[in-house]
């Protein structure tokens, strides 16, 4: 896992929803990767949360001497999402590291990622991001193109989203480095950042993981009706029975139980925020939102979502922009 310290009490319910779910057989060995020195309060925060489960320790591995300040970075996006693609470097002497995004709910064994060992030439495990795999399919123009002639994916459909992956270390050190990735992404200015690097690197080796690994909400009540209704009929209907039974819920996308009322799913973060004493602390928590600018709002009015000159401009925008070094 990865956290900033603004972040540490959404991670610390991420945490105690996987200990939760630990299994008595196995010790867990954590690792929270930072770039700035948390303060004693947070550390206190962290070992509060983790005090009773005996079948685990946590480390703190602060990554600052790792520069990654060259990667590129946007307003709402800084260098510390690249954060991820040291892991070859930093886990270099792990067979398989889980990785998990600080916006989730764990509901199964995270034990059971690793559980059947992945074939020998395969890099990365994960779950295909169907945010990005119902815009490919759907009107979208512009993500045909990104995914195709931007990405040049060979397999677009194996698109992971990173937010549950299962990085095969002597695997990747072997065939790309490293620092192969962090390396990629200094020479990249690409959409979607280290998601986009992890794809681009590694997407003719991948391992497709159930979708119930990584089960994303129906954000803003849009993602589901407009964009993954648009993915392959198979796919469409493994996600609504993933949302059945989900092994890992993921809040993905700007909307978050923490700072959105009514919010798809939130009532799995809440239960555990409650179990984990946490609840009162978070609740606290100022939940004021910027909206969008006033460019965005003209942009949106002149160039509806999904609309052909919106899918147009984007992809001029795109092919103007992104590149891959």
């Amino acid at each position: 896992m990865a956290s900033s310290e603004e972040f540490i009490p959404f991670t610390c319910v991420t945490l105690y929803s996987l200990l939760e779910r630990a299994s008595p057989n196995f010790f867990y060995d954590l690792h929270l990767l930072h770039k700035k020195e948390y303060s004693p309060d947070t550390i206190s925060l962290l070992e509060q949360t983790i005090a009773k489960f005996d079948n685990c320790r946590l480390r703190l591995i602060n990554v600052e001497a790792e520069n990654n300040s060259f990667c590129y970075v946007n307003g709402h996006i800084s260098s510390e999402t690249y954060i991820r693609l040291l892991i070859p470097k930093i886990m270099r002497n792990y067979t398989d590291v889980i990785y998990l995004d600080s916006d989730l709910i764990i509901c199964h064994d995270v034990a059971d990622l690793i559980a059947h060992p992945a074939s020998e030439d395969i890099l990365l495990s994960g779950v295909v991001d169907l945010d990005v795999i119902g815009q490919y399919y759907g009107p979208e123009l512009s993500m045909r193109y990104y995914l195709n002639s931007k990405l040049e994916l060979k397999y677009p459909s194996h698109y992971l989203q990173a937010g549950v992956l299962v990085f095969h270390i002597p695997t990747l050190r072997a065939e790309i480095g490293e620092e192969g990735l962090i390396h990629a992404a200094s020479k990249c200015c690409l959409r979607y950042f280290d998601q986009d690097i992890l794809n681009y690197m590694c997407n003719q080796k991948v391992q497709l993981l159930d979708l119930r690994w990584n089960v994303v909400n129906d954000c803003d009540g849009y993602r589901i009706a407009n964009i993954i209704a648009h993915t392959p009929k198979h796919l469409y209907a493994a996600y609504l029975n993933s949302r059945n039974s989900p092994w890992i819920v993921h809040f993905s996308g700007y909307r978050k139980p923490w700072n959105t009322a009514e919010i798809d799913m939130g009532s799995y973060f809440w239960t555990v925020a409650e179990r984990a004493g946490l609840s009162g602390m978070i609740a606290k928590i100022d939940k004021r939102q910027a909206g969008d600018s006033l460019e965005k709002r003209i942009l949106n009015k002149l160039l509806p979502y999904q609309s052909v000159s919106r899918e147009l401009v984007k992809t001029i925008f795109f092919g103007v922009k992104y590149h891959k070094g």
